[in-house]
């Protein structure tokens, strides 16, 4: 229910805070695994420049935006750049690889279905874009490609949002096609891959219980006197939203004991450009 308010503001409000560039890189790495999915032929050279590219791409989106402007260029605003960089490299080393081996040997008919494909659901109600498809011998298998952490360090297994997604993009793919996927895989960096194991009943059920989420929040949606009404703020939802300086309940919610977002509001009584062209602030 926290995104309720935040999916009213989207289409009407720009964002109003920058996006961690963290997420930039993301779209680079898939960009990278997506390259390796379909050429017929790479090396690191190749993946190499096609990462200088679309992080060059990225950077020019982001330089149209003056929130996101001051985060260019990646390579000095991303942690661990140039180690993000070899290690998603050498992911996609290891799939090609891995691929074409199996091509070879003819082990495995290896054939790409698609990639960052979008699939609504019939009734329109459900949109997902899937990072990769492809088809062999043994059926389809779904993969997407992770950035972060994707292991849970409390259970040990691939955390719930990420087992949860896959086996939505399993009954999505099922429910535009009629064939089920034979084998859902989370990437990671390097040669971290996981399966996540799952029962058709299971993905039904939780593609159900989705449409009947956005039925109420829907009807919530109807029902509120505004946006605002609508918010449920918590520390960990709130990090991560772009709209939470307008937002009075979060001002009113949170609390300054360090775990929530390190946000300051007030009214600006003056500020100064220096002979650096920074602002100096005074609130």
């Amino acid at each position: 229910w926290e995104s309720t308010c935040k999916a009213i503001l989207a289409p009407k409000q720009p964002k109003l805070l920058p996006s961690n560039p963290n997420a930039r890189l993301g779209t680079i790495h898939h960009r990278l695994q997506e390259f390796a999915a379909v050429e017929p032929n790479i090396t690191v050279e190749s993946l190499s420049k096609t990462w200088d590219d679309t992080c060059l791409h990225e950077e020019s989106k982001m330089l149209a935006n003056p929130l996101e402007k001051r985060f260019v260029p990646l390579s000095k605003n991303v942690d661990l750049f140039n180690i993000q960089k070899r290690l998603s490299i050498l992911q996609a080393m290891n799939s090609f690889q891995e691929r074409t081996k199996k091509e070879t040997t003819g082990a495995v008919n290896h054939i790409l279905v698609g990639s960052e494909k979008k699939f609504d659901s019939r009734d329109l109600m459900i949109r997902g874009q899937i990072d990769l498809i492809v088809r062999n011998d043994h059926g389809i298998s779904i993969i997407d490609f992770k950035t972060g952490e994707i292991i849970d360090p409390v259970t040990g297994n691939v955390k719930e949002n990420y087992s949860k997604q896959l086996k939505l993009y399993a009954a999505l793919y099922h429910d535009n096609t009629g064939v089920w996927p034979t084998k859902l895989l989370v990437r990671g960096y390097g040669t971290q891959a996981y399966d996540i194991l799952f029962e058709r009943e299971e993905c039904t059920s939780l593609f159900s219980q989705l449409k009947a989420m956005l039925k109420s929040c829907n009807e919530l949606v109807r029902q509120a006197s505004s946006a605002e009404s609508l918010a449920t703020p918590n520390k960990e939802s709130c990090r991560f939203c772009t709209y939470r300086p307008i937002c009075n309940a979060y001002w009113e919610t949170r609390t300054e004991d360090g775990s929530w977002p390190t946000d300051v509001r007030g009214k600006i009584i003056s500020h100064v450009k220096d002979t650096n062209k920074h602002y100096r602030v005074v609130i």
